[in-house]
């Protein structure tokens, strides 16, 4: 939620595009820096999990920008299937109808 002011710091706003990928090629080495050689093998199946299945998808929020806080409305939006259930208004015009 704080895109705009990553913006400012370009070494950061690059790091977080790799992050934005979900490119479990570059996430999976930092995962296991971070959680030791231990959990190496457990980490490498999420890893594939995640992108066997498409699990997990990251999109940058910045409040200034009213297109990426649609794309985010969007986006959530599809996931919850919002509108999918409601039921579609038939109007006919026709001469029957005396219209």
């Amino acid at each position: 939620s704080k895109v705009d002011l990553m913006k400012k710091d370009p070494e950061e706003y690059k790091r977080l595009k790799s992050f934005l990928k979900s490119d479990m090629e570059v996430i999976l080495p930092a995962l296991d820096s971070d959680t030791g050689p231990h959990m190496s093998k457990l980490n490498q199946a999420i890893a594939g999990l995640i992108n066997d299945y498409s699990l997990v998808c990251f999109l940058p929020m910045d409040i200034s920008d009213y297109e990426s806080v649609e794309m985010i409305a969007a986006q959530a939006d599809n996931c919850v299937q919002f509108g999918e259930d409601e039921d579609v208004k038939v109007k006919d015009f026709g001469p029957d109808n005396g219209e």
